[in-house]
């Protein structure tokens, strides 16, 4: 897929409704800029709650809340362990 936008004079994009859809992206949507090399690469930006129930089924049932301790649990716990 290829598609063209023009920039603003305030550096300003307006993505392509094909891009959008493509990335389920809608109005208030926080998107990543990634550039590797000579390309760069937008994607859309996701937080642990857009996450949620995509395990349904592979366990017990948890809160958000308790999934995000145990997240962050972990998380220090590798954090911590790392040689300075």
């Amino acid at each position: 897929m290829i598609a063209a936008a023009k920039m603003t004079s305030k550096g300003q994009v307006t993505i392509p409704k094909e891009i959008r859809e493509f990335l389920s992206v809608k109005a208030g949507a926080v998107v990543i800029f990634e550039k590797e090399n000579d390309q760069v690469f937008i994607r859309p930006h996701k937080t642990l709650k857009a996450y949620r129930g995509i395990l349904k089924g592979l366990g017990g049932k948890a809160s958000f809340a308790e999934i995000r301790d145990t997240a962050k649990k972990a998380v220090g716990e590798r954090v911590g362990g790392r040689k300075k």
